[in-house]
């Protein structure tokens, strides 16, 4: 190699002038790119924050509204230009403005922290709406701490919550009407119970005393009148049980286990047999049969359907 040529190679080549270096370059194409991916993500806040069907707002330290978006503005009847500017608390119902402001600043002391509450708006033709709003603390590319709040309309929701309340409510002092009731009731039959029981005993004694004295010299007709007094005494003495019982039913707590339902019928039906005595009744029960459930309210069941059946099969001779 010659030694011009030599010399021309470790000469280093001169810089065109204005022409940044490839490292400039690179540093300015990563800031356009920077510059463009804010650029699109401002766009997409603003888009958001403008077609969003929530209502949105922002606010300064002083719970000024900076900027609200076309939703808020609709629903509560103003337009975005009237909203900005406006105090936010200028739109609670004025019982929960207090307490507005108290959740609004305990945002600003805690910007970490989001909030969620329900207070009452207005409306600008003075109609009342629930909102439920939800608050966080932000701050702006001044480093400005201010407020990002985004409010949903919960009226329909609030008012479906109250009516459920109050018909709970309702439910509740009927129900305490029902058992106030029941106790009266229940008084009542023990009462009507005591009362019937008296003259019943009466008469059964009566007609014992008359069968014992004066068995020999009644006729066919009057000792089966006689007998019939007698076992009306005793199936209305049975109507009271089963009046108490059933007073009682109310307050008896379900004991479920398994019952031995045949046993359970065979005592009932030696009941009946031993209240009338003189009745040519079979009774075909069949044995081992089992069930699950309340022995006591069981019993309560059989001594029903046995005793319909035995009270409406009386003119029968067997």
């Amino acid at each position: 190699m010659s030694r011009s040529a030599l010399k021309k190679r470790n000469v280093p080549q001169k810089r065109e002038k204005g022409r940044p270096t490839g490292h400039f370059r690179g540093h300015l194409n990563g800031r356009k790119k920077t510059e463009q991916a804010l650029r699109f993500s401002e766009e997409r806040f603003r888009a958001l924050f403008r077609d969003n069907p929530t209502m949105i707002v922002t606010l300064d330290a002083d719970l000024t509204i900076l900027t609200a978006n076309p939703a808020c503005a609709s629903n509560l009847g103003y337009t975005t230009v009237e909203l900005e500017g406006m105090s936010v608390l200028n739109l609670f119902f004025e019982d929960d403005r207090l307490a507005v402001a108290g959740q609004l600043q305990a945002c600003l002391q805690n910007p970490n922290q989001v909030r969620h509450w329900q207070f009452r708006k207005i409306r600008k033709n003075g109609e009342i709406l629930w909102v439920e709003e939800t608050a966080q603390a932000v701050y702006d590319r001044d480093e400005t701490l201010g407020l990002l709040v985004v409010c949903q309309d919960v009226s329909e929701r609030r008012r479906a919550e109250e009516e459920i309340a109050r018909l709970n409510a309702d439910l509740a002092a009927r129900a305490a009407d029902l058992e106030y009731a029941n106790q009266e009731l229940e008084a009542f039959n023990y009462t009507v119970a005591h009362d019937l029981r008296n003259p019943l005993n009466i008469i059964c004694s009566y007609c014992q005393v008359i069968k014992e004295l004066c068995g020999d010299n009644l006729d066919e007709q009057c000792t089966g009148y006689l007998q019939g007094a007698y076992d009306g005494t005793l199936r209305m003495n049975r109507l009271i049980d089963a009046l108490l019982n059933f007073s009682r039913m109310g307050h008896i707590e379900l004991r479920r286990d398994m019952v031995d339902f045949s046993a359970l019928a065979h005592e009932v039906a030696a009941e009946l047999q031993l209240g009338e005595p003189g009745r040519r009744v079979t009774f075909r029960i069949a044995d081992a049969i089992v069930a699950n459930g309340d022995a006591n309210l069981l019993r309560v069941v059989l001594a029903n359907l046995l005793g319909n059946a035995w009270k409406y099969s009386a003119m029968r001779e067997e």
